[in-house]
């Protein structure tokens, strides 16, 4: 379950692309869940390798059993989750709808 999954502390770390320059740097991302009324936010901070820092908040809301949707910043997120109780992170950043860059990671729950 998603809720369960993003409720506590997860992190994050890979490489991001640029897509005008062909530039990548590192990123790292901490997010914070919490459970909701009718679905969970989150939280997520990103800071670069430049120092360049970031926050997002999302709000999924649940729509069915095992399925949410989720709002939040002008970026596309995918999360597959497999056996070992992480979930492969991809993130594509949009500015105006036209995608800037995108990255890929390991996302891990991390001990309370």
């Amino acid at each position: 379950d998603l809720a369960t999954f993003f409720s506590g502390h997860l992190s994050a770390a890979g490489t991001f692309q640029n897509h005008f320059d062909g530039s990548t740097r590192g990123v790292r991302v901490d997010v914070h869940g919490a459970p909701g009324p009718r679905g969970f936010k989150l939280i997520e901070d990103i800071v670069y390798s430049d120092g360049e820092k970031h926050r997002w908040l999302w709000t999924f809301s649940k729509v069915a059993e095992g399925q949410y949707i989720g709002e939040g910043p002008d970026f596309k997120q995918t999360y597959i989750f497999n056996q070992s109780g992480a979930a492969d992170y991809r993130l594509t950043v949009s500015f105006l709808f036209v995608p800037v860059g995108d990255a890929c990671m390991i996302l891990r729950k991390l001990p309370y």
